[in-house]
């Protein structure tokens, strides 16, 4: 799954213009992997100094798009569980909804995960409402006149990650999302690149 996913990557990346695939940003901080956020002042030192420079989550700021944001920094900067979660209590503060969810959802849960976390903030925030705009937002997307590919790209790109598209689930996933993006690329630029698809 992994290689699936780097090859379509690579691929987007290479189209755009981009080069080889930009390189993993070096860890901001290796906490220990037992860090308590319940009880280590160190912990709460580092998390506080990392939100300073992140997002955080307001009414301006969609919350599907806060998320990636926020699940994207934790994994390029090597943040652990419990780091994670002083984290999200700190950025999710300035929501009007943020501090209720995270003491009722998160705050009760023993020593809770990021997948655990997410799912809650998902099932919280991110509406019917949101999720339908979303999946119509992927099917009206169009390559803009005058767009370079890189453009278009990161474009599509965002809109398969906001609607929860895992490229190379299989083999099968894979091949058809590397379909949509090409179909969707205007017939001179497929043919510029070199790839064929049906009409």
């Amino acid at each position: 799954m992994r290689t699936q996913i780097q090859d379509l990557t690579q691929t987007i990346f290479l189209l755009s213009g981009a080069g080889d695939i930009p390189p993993r940003p070096s860890s901001a901080f290796s906490p220990s992997s037992n860090m308590s956020h319940r009880s280590s002042p160190n912990a709460l030192a580092t998390a506080l100094k990392f939100a300073a420079t992140m997002k955080k989550f307001d009414q301006n700021l969609e919350p599907d798009k806060f998320w990636i944001y926020f699940e994207a920094q934790c994994s390029n900067n090597g943040v652990n569980d419990d780091i994670a979660g002083l984290l999200l209590s700190n950025l999710v503060a300035s929501h009007p909804s943020g501090p209720q969810w995270f003491s009722s959802y998160v705050s009760v849960m023993t020593n809770p995960t990021l997948s655990q976390m997410k799912s809650s903030f998902a099932r919280y925030f991110i509406t019917d409402e949101i999720k339908s705009r979303r999946h119509q937002q992927l099917l009206e997307l169009r390559y803009r006149q005058g767009e370079t590919v890189r453009s278009f790209s990161n474009r599509f790109i965002e809109a398969l990650t906001l609607n929860g598209i895992k490229v190379g689930a299989s083999q099968t996933d894979y091949a058809y999302v590397k379909e949509i993006y090409f179909f969707k690329l205007p017939a001179s630029v497929r043919r510029y690149h070199g790839t064929k698809f049906a009409k």
